[in-house]
């Protein structure tokens, strides 16, 4: 039951960071905005996985996936974000890979309820 309400809470935080974010002059060019936003969507996708894994029988297995997912992705959005916002300096490092670390970790999160939920995978 837990589940449902970790879910639902990531849905209401993107919405609120979304409703933040959601004027592209805020932003100090389009990529920026771009990466924000699709911080936000990651973290709809991770609400939407959250919600699934509450029926699974151990729902901590494909749940570690969409909370690296959040972590990795989402919450470097918005620090980035709102360094954009602040006119802080941008952050030296490339932070690609692990955007798409936390990407592939929803992907996989996904994966893993489609598997289990054909029969292929017994725990």
């Amino acid at each position: 039951m837990a589940w449902h309400y970790v879910g639902v809470g990531s849905f209401a935080t993107g919405l609120l960071f979304g409703m933040i974010g959601r004027k592209r002059i805020y932003f100090s060019n389009r990529q920026q905005y771009n990466k924000y936003h699709f911080g936000v969507f990651c973290q709809f996708l991770s609400g939407f996985g959250f919600i699934l894994t509450r029926k699974t029988k151990n729902p901590m297995h494909a749940g570690a996936f969409f909370i690296s997912g959040t972590l990795c992705n989402s919450l470097l959005a918005y620090y980035e974000g709102y360094r954009d916002h602040r006119e802080y300096a941008p952050l030296e490092y490339d932070t690609a890979t692990v955007r798409l670390f936390g990407f592939y970790s929803i992907l996989s999160g996904f994966a893993l309820l489609t598997l289990r939920s054909a029969g292929y995978m017994i725990f």
